[in-house]
């Protein structure tokens, strides 16, 4: 009769065969994430710079394919399988409008191009968290996506700084790329090496860093709060986003809700770190920099008006050009313009319910709001061990009203790719199941 001891031994060894056979693809995994500070394209191709190939695409096609074949692969929780059908669920709205909207409603061909970037980029994300829910994750797993995670925000927060103090020319990283046809990534243009907006710059900043705390919370890493707020707020400050300094505020603040006693313990350790500053760096050379000042006074509007015309950057105005061509045709605010077609009225609605009125009316936002509660609930569901994702979500929500953050479009790059994934990594230890799904020649043994 066998024991216990050994019903427990047989029921592992499904779960082993699957960890042994997923290195390759965990491998790639943390690749994928260690390459999300240097999203420049590794080469150029004969077309739309959009398509161009990054580190983090090679990475994430890559794993999927790794994935795809496996003869065995961890079984998607419940989490993966709502957020990739809410998704896939978006996927269809997006192609559909496309087709019977964008297209056809179109005046220059220039629109409904923009609408396919947004409908690749939503692909791109699908397949990465299609392959990353078949990657099982435990502790060990967990301390080296941190250790990934590091590296990316580590050289991001790096870069930024070394740019505004007048240290780093950016050019150096693009200059395989043709200018004539390197759209954002022409030289001169360059906020850092994932985009051309300090705003996109904070974000990808923000998502790294709360994924170093929260998988850092495995082994209950103190330093890891202190690292991720310290440098990710200087260099947010630095970097000049306002965005981004209310989205780190607002994850900090939510963060700290769990763990008040974690807030105390980081203000004194930032405050004596400030305080040791002005010792062992020349603050008038520092501060010398024209761009450096610039960039902290676009901060300083924030005490003095933030919701002046001027602290919003000239949102409202936008705001009202996104209303006033809905209003001139009422049937819009029903289908939109069509998906991507904003840029031939040049009014991008820096809001996400008027990013989703535009693009596809009140269908839009029904569905796709929809959609992003049924993932959010799954987040706030898991909170007891995903805190530091629900502190992220916090967040990016206080930019719902300025900018279209959750939503594909190309200034987004990669990061809410990489905001999946991070949901799938900080709450797979809970969701996933322990069962493992045949794939490939093999099968299921």
């Amino acid at each position: 009769m066998r024991s216990p001891a050994g019903h427990a031994q047989r029921a592992l060894e499904p779960l082993e065969l699957a960890r042994h056979q997923s290195r390759l693809s965990f491998f790639l995994l943390c690749g994928f994430i260690a390459t999300q500070g240097f999203l420049v394209p590794v080469m150029s191709l004969p077309v739309n710079w959009a398509l161009w190939p990054n580190l983090p695409d090679l990475f994430g096609i890559f794993m999927v394919i790794s994935v795809a074949i496996s003869r065995r692969t961890w079984r998607p929780g419940l989490f993966d399988r709502i957020l990739l059908k809410s998704l896939l669920v978006m996927a269809t709205l997006f192609l559909t409008n496309l087709l019977v909207v964008s297209i056809p409603s179109s005046e220059t061909g220039n629109g409904p191009r923009f609408g396919a970037f947004s409908i690749i980029l939503l692909a791109k994300y699908v397949a990465v968290v299609w392959a990353a829910s078949h990657i099982p994750i435990d502790s060990r797993r967990a301390r080296l996506i941190c250790l990934a995670a590091g590296i990316a925000f580590t050289w991001l927060a790096l870069v930024v700084l070394l740019d505004k103090l007048g240290v780093l020319d950016l050019s150096i990283f693009v200059q395989h790329l043709p200018a004539g046809t390197a759209g954002k990534w022409n030289p001169g243009g360059l906020d850092s090496t994932v985009s051309t907006n300090h705003g996109s710059t904070a974000l990808v900043l923000l998502i790294l860093g709360a994924l170093i705390i929260a998988t850092a919370e495995v082994t209950r890493s103190a330093g890891s709060y202190l690292y991720v707020l310290g440098l990710g707020l200087l260099t947010i400050l630095v970097g000049g986003s306002r965005q981004g300094l209310v989205r780190m505020l607002g994850f900090a603040g939510t963060l700290f809700v769990r763990r008040p006693a974690a807030l105390i313990g980081v203000l004194l350790a930032l405050i004596a770190l400030a305080g040791l500053v002005p010792l062992v760096v020349d603050l008038d050379r520092l501060l010398g920099s024209d761009e450096l000042q610039e960039n902290l006074a676009r901060q300083s509007v924030l005490m003095q008006d933030a919701l002046s015309n001027e602290g919003l950057s000239g949102r409202p105005r936008l705001w009202s050009s996104v209303i006033e061509g809905l209003s001139e045709k009422p049937h819009r605010y029903f289908v939109g313009y069509g998906i991507g077609n904003y840029v031939e009225h040049g009014n991008a609605a820096h809001n996400q319910i008027l990013q989703l009125l535009q693009d596809g009316g009140i269908i839009f936002l029904v569905v796709v709001t929809w959609c992003w509660l049924l993932v959010f609930r799954q987040v706030w569901l898991n909170r007891g061990r995903c805190w530091p994702m629900v502190a992220l979500t916090a967040g990016m929500l206080t930019s719902t009203m300025t900018s279209g953050i959750f939503y594909p479009s190309l200034a987004t790059g990669w990061y809410l790719g990489l905001y999946f994934v991070c949901l799938h990594i900080s709450i797979a230890r809970t969701d996933g199941c322990v069962t493992v799904t045949g794939q490939g020649p093999g099968g299921d043994r």
